[in-house]
């Protein structure tokens, strides 16, 4: 199953007449690369999927990678000059399924995580897939439940200055409150969540809760602190409501614009219109914090960087726990610390879990870092008690 990235801008900027002459020449060259027992059909807008007879999972393999390939040649269409990718997902009959229903379920979920690593991507069936999705159905017809009786918590993980150990903030990570299986974390049930219809509603919660919590601390003597936010995709398609939801939620609470740090990931912001990317930048030029969470593992990272109002770096966490051992990972911390300096972003590494690691960071001139080795993630009473205004502040209630 292949889905071009991106393609609706296609429509948008020149219009539909030449999206629909790109997808013919898309189908022309998919149609070269397959064999003429195969098949090849147009399932949706700028969605394809082939049925390869007799082929080896490696055969397979090979014409995924030249699909792809195919795909990111240029295209020339009424004088337009374009250039596109796509993304593949692959299962096998009979080692996945045999049933033809089954088997389009399997690419589309093949495909949905090929998305999810970015654009260009290929990824083959694994049955984790489908655990995963029964679990996602699962989560789904429990999360309006969890929304009306208030069943989701917040708990804050400490960002702390490498140069001092002070605590610069703190990032607000959701927690479910299951009636049934206890505390959650977000790996059990944000896939859900962020691919539902929740997903804008309990995001301004978060927004909300946290802003609430940093106040109160704010008011109780933890004046020089930030609180961090992430944000999920659909907060981001408001038609132009970020920003003001953003501002009104700061000023209901009375928290500066400067105390308030927004985390978005990479291909969050990429697979995004310059809607997003211009309301982002006003929120910047108000004061507020732009963070690209998970930095080094999207897509396009330069590309974003010089469009992107971000004010820091989060370098991901697949990068720090390698550091130690791989000169690769090390080269590539130092690399983005430089880029950030270049831009006149701070940095912040994520998944510090060692003495050792810290100083490393420390030598490459990394600003901040987060992870275990500073503090796990805690309640509001515990972290006001890291803050040292413990007996001064009670949790945002």
């Amino acid at each position: 199953m292949i889905d071009l990235d991106a393609f609706k801008n296609i429509n948008a900027t020149l219009g539909h007449a030449i999206g629909d002459s790109i997808l013919c020449e898309v189908a022309r060259r998919l149609e070269k690369v397959i064999k003429p027992t195969d098949r090849i059909a147009r399932i949706g807008g700028d969605e394809f999927t082939m049925l390869l007879e007799d082929a080896e999972a490696e055969k397979v393999k090979e014409v995924a990678h030249a699909i792809l390939s195919r795909i990111s040649e240029p295209i020339v269409i009424n004088g337009h000059k374009v250039r596109l990718t796509a993304c593949c997902g692959v299962t096998l009959a009979p080692l996945h399924a045999l049933e033809a229903v089954q088997l389009i379920g399997n690419a589309g979920l093949a495909l949905s995580m090929a998305k999810s690593m970015g654009h260009g991507k290929s990824f083959t069936f694994v049955k984790q897939l489908r655990e995963k999705a029964i679990a996602n159905q699962f989560y789904n017809m429990e999360l309006h439940r969890a929304v009306s009786d208030g069943e989701f918590m917040l708990f804050y993980q400490p960002q702390i200055r490498m140069a001092d150990g002070s605590i610069a903030g703190g990032e607000a990570l959701i927690r479910w409150l299951h009636p049934q299986h206890g505390l959650l974390s977000p790996a059990a049930f944000l896939p859900a969540l962020e691919s539902g219809p929740l997903a804008t509603a309990v995001g301004w919660w978060v927004l909300d809760e946290a802003c609430a919590q940093a106040a109160l601390w704010r008011r109780s003597g933890a004046t020089d602190f930030r609180i961090g936010v992430n944000l999920f995709a659909a907060q981001l398609v408001m038609n132009g409501d970020l920003e003001s939801q953003v501002l009104s939620t700061l000023e209901r609470h009375g928290l500066p614009p400067q105390a308030l740090e927004l985390e978005v990931t990479e291909n969050i912001v990429l697979d995004r219109d310059d809607m997003v990317l211009e309301s982002l930048r006003k929120l910047r030029e108000r004061g507020v914090g732009i963070a690209l969470d998970d930095f080094g593992t999207g897509y396009a990272s330069l590309s974003l960087l010089r469009r992107c109002p971000a004010s820091r770096i989060k370098i991901d966490r697949s990068f720090v726990q390698g550091m130690l051992e791989s000169e690769g990972d090390a080269s590539v911390i130092r690399a983005i610390i430089h880029m950030a300096r270049s831009f006149r972003m701070e940095t912040t590494a994520e998944g510090v879990e060692c003495v050792q690691q810290r100083r490393l960071l420390e030598i490459l001139g990394c600003t901040e870092g987060q992870g275990f080795l500073f503090g796990r993630p805690v309640p509001a009473p515990q972290f006001a008690d890291a803050l040292g205004i413990g007996t001064r502040a009670l949790a945002h209630q």
